[in-house]
């Protein structure tokens, strides 16, 4: 069963305590196992190389400005070299956010096509013991009731928190601190560790980003202040690399349960 890998876009198979991470052309050759994934990895790939383009066209266009800028001004025509600074920001900036929305399609296919593999994979591991994926197939007493269709769990990233989805459908928000994944896995005692893991990483990640954002607010019109540059700043360094721990962490209690739905 593969999963996302941290920060990568990779696949990371086995058990979290021993797991493999996959290079790319591997992980998209154990996802073309399953039909109709080619179509997926196609758009994941179209996306990118859009989202790419875009990005190194913004950087382009901000370099020219800068370079406009500079000839202007040593020529003195500062009137065109401010144009042409805050030109080439301007439109840099948008070509760059313009980006956004085929990188966030390339990854939300990619996520896609890592679900239906998985999905096979459990289909044909039920189907070696003659069930289906709407049938309780758990050894594990506290999941006796549940079926792989509608107990198997995701982590989703939302731009204002993750999203536990449950049984491919329903969708629930895992609050500020995580506390809900804990409470959804506890019934494997296994998954527990890593449910612990991400609760502490996603409250602390949270609390990082919140005072960044009011250190910068605060501070942010006081001049001369390193205290309103270096605060913000590493507030929201340390929450991202805390996002990205969470969002392992979470990876792996989810696939630890799942596990526990085909034994």
């Amino acid at each position: 069963m593969p999963r996302v890998g941290g920060l990568t876009v990779r696949l990371v198979v086995g058990h979290p305590d021993s797991a493999v991470t996959l290079s790319r052309a591997a992980g998209d050759s154990l996802l073309l196992r399953t039909r109709g994934n080619d179509l997926y990895l196609d758009r994941r790939d179209a996306q990118a190389r859009r989202s790419s383009v875009r990005q190194l066209a913004g950087l382009g266009v901000f370099t020219a400005g800068l370079g406009v800028g500079w000839w202007a001004g040593s020529r003195g025509d500062y009137g065109t070299m401010a144009l042409a600074i805050l030109g080439g920001g301007l439109a840099g900036y948008a070509l760059t956010a313009s980006a956004f929305g085929p990188g966030a399609d390339a990854r939300v296919a990619w996520r896609d096509a890592l679900e239906r593999h998985r999905d096979s994979v459990a289909a044909h591991l039920l189907a070696r013991r003659g069930r289906t994926l709407t049938d309780a197939a758990s050894s594990t007493p506290a999941l006796a009731d549940c079926s792989w269709a509608s107990c198997h769990l995701a982590v989703r990233p939302g731009f204002l928190g993750d999203r536990l989805v449950i049984g491919g459908s329903a969708e629930q928000g895992l609050g500020f601190n995580g506390t809900v994944l804990r409470e959804r896995v506890r019934a494997v005692e296994a998954a527990r560790p890593y449910a612990d893991r991400y609760v502490r990483a996603r409250g602390v990640a949270n609390l990082l980003g919140v005072a960044g954002l009011m250190t910068a607010l605060v501070l942010g019109n006081q001049a001369n202040s390193a205290v309103a540059i270096v605060g913000p700043t590493a507030a929201l360094l340390g929450a991202s690399v805390l996002d990205a721990r969470a969002r392992r962490a979470a990876e792996e209690a989810t696939w630890v349960y799942n596990r526990e739905l085909l034994r």
